[in-house]
This record gives C-alpha cells, sequence and structure tokens, in this order.
C-alpha cells in the first residue's frame, strides 16, 4: 500500500492564518515559503518524496506580516495531515514550537 498524503488548510475565522508553504500561486503574489527546504516548501517535499523516498513527515506555512514579504514574517505554525488539527500549547505564538497537531 503506498502512503498518501493529505493536507488540509484551514483559516480561522478570528485571524490570518499561515498561508504561504510553497504553492505557485503564493509565490507569484509575493508571499514564497519561508525557505526551500522540503519542511517548508510543499514542491520540494513532494520531489524528496518521489526522488528519495522520504515521506514529509511535517511541513509549516508562514505568514507573512499584511501578506507582504518585505514587512517581515508574522509567525510560522506547523500544517497538519488530515484529520489532525492544530492546537497551542503555550509559549511564543510565532514559533511552531508553541503547537503541535493532535
Amino acid at each position: 500500500m503506498a502512503e498518501s498524503l493529505t493536507l488540509v488548510v484551514l483559516c480561522s475565522r478570528r485571524g490570518y492564518g499561515a498561508n504561504s508553504f510553497g504553492g505557485a500561486q503564493q509565490a507569484s503574489n509575493g508571499m514564497p515559503p519561508l525557505s526551500m527546504a522540503p519542511e517548508y516548501n510543499i514542491l520540494a517535499a513532494i520531489v524528496q518524496w518521489v526522488e528519495q523516498g522520504i515521506a514529509p513527515s511535517s511541513l509549516y506555512a508562514v505568514y507573512w506580516n499584511h501578506n507582504n514579504v518585505t514587512d517581515g514574517v508574522g509567525f510560522v505554525r506547523p500544517l497538519c495531515q488530515f484529520p489532525k488539527s492544530l492546537r497551542y500549547n503555550g509559549g511564543n505564538q510565532s514559533t511552531p514550537e508553541g503547537f503541535t497537531c493532535v
């Protein structure tokens, strides 16, 4: 049986979500991923999986302040594999270490 990866990105009604993780439309709109490393870029993660057999274990998305990369990073969040959802555990809300997928 082949492994599969299903990601669901949900935006909260309470505010902006981390919405930049390597999609072509995101990059063309001036919101590139935080890094080209597979853990921050979904395309790089898929290429690594296909070419090296290393399935993604985690993926992170960034929210650029005002949706503009020149305004700097607002926060970084883990993206959770469906059906898991993001839970805040405490600590710095701008870094992924304060969150887990449950």
